[in-house]
């Protein structure tokens, strides 16, 4: 009996300009591979292998950095290839392929893939590739209902999952009014978006909110005036830099609430991660962010307008701080019934890919009807 096994594109992280030798043998060390056991897809891996979805599941990464493997449990891999076409003596033909992302070495390799009747699936992750028109499945996880679009792709429904091992509610003081994100600080996850709200805030309200900035600084015309507009205007942000994910747990939960200005991005993990430490969240842009977001867990914030934001600030604030003791826990209950891993994510992609598996890529069309149909 053939072995089930999926092949998840991860991500690239520099490539060789062709395909060249590498030791199998070799530890990588490739900074992806070492952060990858903390994401929540690497949850999600082992639940579909402990269940038996998959026999085996290889991750891999295009890093001509370091190549070489990663044994992250059982039937579980990870390989840096110097090259994509470093992958292919490595495949094996009933593979079903999945891509996150795309980058632009990945293209031809993909599409061949595909042309010879693959399975070929994909999860955007704010790239832009979605218009590559050889996907079969698009796992999208904006969307509430399923749906195909003119050339046949299936755009299927699902949960991101995060690390709910690393993520989860403490009984500790909160000293932050505001955590302002929690990823690389730059002008895309919108971090100096919120610094003339805070201004404004202070005009209205007199008061000078605490306020966590974590995350390393990248380059960008905004970002590079955060620190010297914080000095300027006087604001209450600590920034701890790049922080370990035991320790931005502990932040998530010092904080009443978590502000996301992000003007791009799809469903960054941090407003899941706060959630789930039953943070209450505060966005900018909705459309970013999964359909299960809503009131009174999810506030909107406008900080185009920083005399509206002021007061929808307000109003947040001071409905979490009129909540009872238990508020957190209520927060992180509402984020279990709407993204556990357990109970919602995985029982998702349990029911498509037991589908797809048994189905040929030459009968697609109907495990793509069967998928619409019980989505």
């Amino acid at each position: 009996m053939n072995k089930h096994r999926l092949v998840y594109l991860y991500v690239s992280n520099g490539s060789s300009p062709y395909p060249t030798d590498f030791d199998m043998n070799v530890l990588t060390v490739d900074h992806f591979a070492s952060m990858f056991p903390q994401e929540g897809f690497c949850s999600l891996f082992r639940l579909l292998i402990d269940d038996g979805v998959f026999d085996e599941i290889l991750v891999v990464i295009e890093s001509s950095r370091s190549p070489g493997t990663l044994n992250l449990g059982k039937n579980f891999d990870l390989v840096a290839v110097p090259n994509i076409y470093n992958l292919k003596p490595l495949l094996r033909d009933n593979d079903i392929m999945w891509a996150r992302g795309g980058w632009r070495s990945w293209h031809d390799f993909l599409k061949k893939w595909h042309d010879t009747g693959h399975w070929l699936l994909f999860y955007r992750a704010a790239s832009n590739r979605g218009a590559w028109p050889f996907w079969d499945i698009v796992f999208d996880d904006l969307i509430k209902e399923p749906f195909q679009d003119e050339i046949g792709r299936l755009y299927l429904p699902i949960n991101k999952p995060i690390n709910q091992v690393m993520f989860y509610p403490l009984i500790i003081h909160r000293i932050y009014d505001v955590m302002i994100g929690a990823s690389h600080i730059h002008d895309k996850k919108g971090q100096w978006r919120f610094l003339p709200v805070l201004e404004e805030y202070r005009n209205r309200y007199g008061t000078d909110l605490a306020c966590i900035m974590p995350g390393g600084f990248k380059n960008g015309e905004h970002t590079n005036q955060i620190i010297s507009t914080v000095k300027e205007k006087n604001l209450n942000i600590f920034f701890p830099g790049m922080v370990h994910r035991h320790d931005l747990n502990i932040m998530y939960n010092h904080s009443r609430l978590f502000v996301h200005c992000g003007g791009a991005g799809q469903n960054d993990r941090g407003p899941l991660e706060a959630l789930c430490c039953g943070t209450t969240l505060m966005i900018a842009n909705p459309e970013f962010h999964p359909p299960f977001f809503r009131h009174p867990y999810v506030f909107c914030i406008d900080p185009r307008f920083p005399e509206i934001a002021a007061e929808q600030l307000a109003y947040a604030l001071t409905t979490i701080n009129s909540q009872h003791e238990n508020w957190r826990q209520d927060v992180h209950r509402f984020y279990k019934q709407e993204n556990s891993l357990e109970e919602v994510v995985f029982p998702q992609f349990k029911n498509a890919f037991n589908l797809i598996k048994t189905t040929p890529h030459s009968k697609k069309d109907a495990a793509i009807r069967a998928l619409l149909n019980n989505s």
